[in-house]
């Protein structure tokens, strides 16, 4: 049986190797690390995947769903009144992180972890969107709409879920415990 640690892990080097790619830290090396990190992050939801095996899907949480149509709301405004058209592609490009965290909160143990994977995308995006239409710094500051949903996809989404799911972890372990010490059974 697959360990979701080791999928876990799987896919934080692949994110790892792919971020020193993107920004050149392997130089000349970079090509052959992009295509490792995205090749270990495509191996890496394969095996979360199948860790998964009986695990019954359930509808996304209410919130992520919520996050998700605000972030949609978002860049459709930014698609349909701050561009000459609409480029369906980059739309749903945007949108990638959402599908992520609603994919995500179908999982019953993860729905509280992808709560606030979309939220920090959502925030994000928010920052993005200050940053690019409401005061640009530069005349390349529309770059980040490109890079924005790779960094919320494989960075800032993933991160907030894990930190949520340790969090989650650890609550759950420390009132199973009181529980144990007020039955006077003791913590095993």
């Amino acid at each position: 049986m697959i360990r979701p640690r080791t999928a876990l892990f799987v896919l934080a080097v692949g994110v790892l190797l792919f971020m020193l790619a993107l920004y050149g830290h392997a130089e000349h090396h970079s090509p052959l690390a992009a295509a490792l990190g995205l090749g270990l992050l495509l191996l890496g939801i394969a095996l979360a995947l199948l860790s998964l095996r009986g695990t019954t899907l359930v509808r996304p949480h209410p919130l992520v769903l919520l996050g998700a149509a605000l972030g949609a709301a978002l860049h459709g405004y930014e698609q349909a009144s701050r561009s000459d058209a609409l480029a369906l592609g980059w739309l749903l490009w945007a949108l990638v992180p959402y599908a992520l965290g609603v994919a995500v909160s179908a999982i019953p143990a993860l729905r509280v972890p992808a709560i606030a994977g979309v939220a920090v995308v959502l925030l994000f995006d928010l920052y993005v969107h200050y940053a690019v239409f409401v005061k640009p710094t530069s005349s390349t500051a529309a770059l980040a709409l490109i890079f924005a949903p790779i960094w919320s996809t494989l960075m800032f989404g993933p991160v907030a879920m894990l930190l949520a799911w340790l969090v989650v972890r650890r609550r759950s372990r420390e009132v199973a415990a009181r529980r144990n010490r007020a039955d006077g059974r003791g913590v095993s």
